[in-house]
């Protein structure tokens, strides 16, 4: 379990910290998916007993279409807690609601299918990886990359992306 925190926190800081391997990340991701868009996270539903392999569902309200087709304003996401359900449960886990999103906390959602599914919602890519909180700077690579790509949503509005950029700078300068 140790052994398996401690690459996780290394992840976190190549991701992080280190350009390259987050610009490849990034690039994968958005190869990989259909759908990338900046969501801020309302609230947390559960059906029944909620364990390691029944996860929540995050309720997001989506804010800039960055990738993909539009799909209305709420998003139900299937929120896992590691990049698929096959994982193996870490010895002594129990959910707590602290381990969801801080309420209206904004995130860049990566989902592979823009088709959600039936009484479940949206997975992201592999799971915990495709659920990235948003910073200016991951926003602005983000929306990079897609240019790059030539794969820019025909819903993407720069108007409503401007004042969310706004937010996370306001928020990163600690005021």
């Amino acid at each position: 379990m140790l052994t398996r925190f401690c690459i996780v926190v290394i992840l976190m800081f190549l991701i992080r910290f280190c350009p390259a391997a987050n610009a490849q990340n990034t690039d994968a991701m958005t190869q990989a998916v259909e759908v990338v868009v900046v969501a801020r996270y309302v609230e947390c539903e559960t059906q029944g007993k909620v364990d390691f392999q029944n996860p929540p569902t995050a309720i997001y309200q989506a804010c800039v279409w960055l990738k993909g087709p539009k799909y209305g304003g709420k998003l139900a996401v299937r929120h896992l807690f590691s990049e698929d359900l096959s994982a193996k449960t870490p010895k002594n886990w129990s959910f707590r609601k602290s381990m969801m999103p801080r309420k209206n906390s904004l995130w860049l959602l990566y989902i592979p299918n823009a088709v959600p599914l039936p009484g479940i919602g949206f997975d992201t890519y592999k799971g915990i990886q495709g659920r990235v909180s948003c910073t200016k700077e991951v926003v602005e690579s983000a929306l990079s990359t897609i240019e790059r790509l030539n794969c820019r949503s025909q819903f993407f509005n720069s108007s409503l992306l401007g004042p969310v950029l706004q937010e996370l700078e306001f928020k990163e300068s600690g005021q």
